[in-house]
């Protein structure tokens, strides 16, 4: 085994070798590819700062509501609300899309990004092993 000992600093290659070695910002946010137009296209580690909730008579509070994986954790303005899925990570629904789904709509919005990958990974495992996609009482199971 060969040992190479230097005082000098090493330094990635290129561009691409920099990014991926470098430590990722705290505030980091993640850009992923849309499903619904209800809902936002990021996710993040830790809490964004709410806004006051407004004073006017029709407004609807849902803070403390549960949808799914998601409970919503309080208002980011702009008829957007902070959402904690159960993993952890923080993401915004807006307000119509919370209204539909305690209204009775069926969506695979209602958990966070990476929870939802690994519900398909899931989901393809148990059709590799089945021969078959799982029933609603077996999705629970997953």
């Amino acid at each position: 085994m060969m040992v190479i000992n230097t005082h000098k600093k090493l330094r990635p290659v290129d561009k691409t070798a920099r990014l991926v070695t470098s430590e990722a910002p705290k505030d980091s946010v993640y850009k992923i590819k849309n499903r619904d137009k209800l809902v936002d296209l990021e996710f993040w580690e830790s809490p964004r700062k709410h806004q006051p909730l407004p004073v006017n008579s029709t407004f609807k509070d849902f803070t403390g509501v549960v949808i799914g994986r998601l409970t919503v954790f309080g208002y980011l303005g702009n008829a957007s609300w902070q959402c904690r899925c159960t993993c952890g990570r923080y993401c915004s629904r807006r307000k119509e899309f919370i209204e539909q789904v305690l209204a009775g709509r069926e969506s695979t919005e209602s958990m966070c990004r990476e929870c939802f990958e690994v519900m398909q990974l899931k989901k393809k495992e148990f059709f590799k092993a089945n021969n078959r996609y799982p029933t609603d009482a077996e999705k629970y199971q997953l």
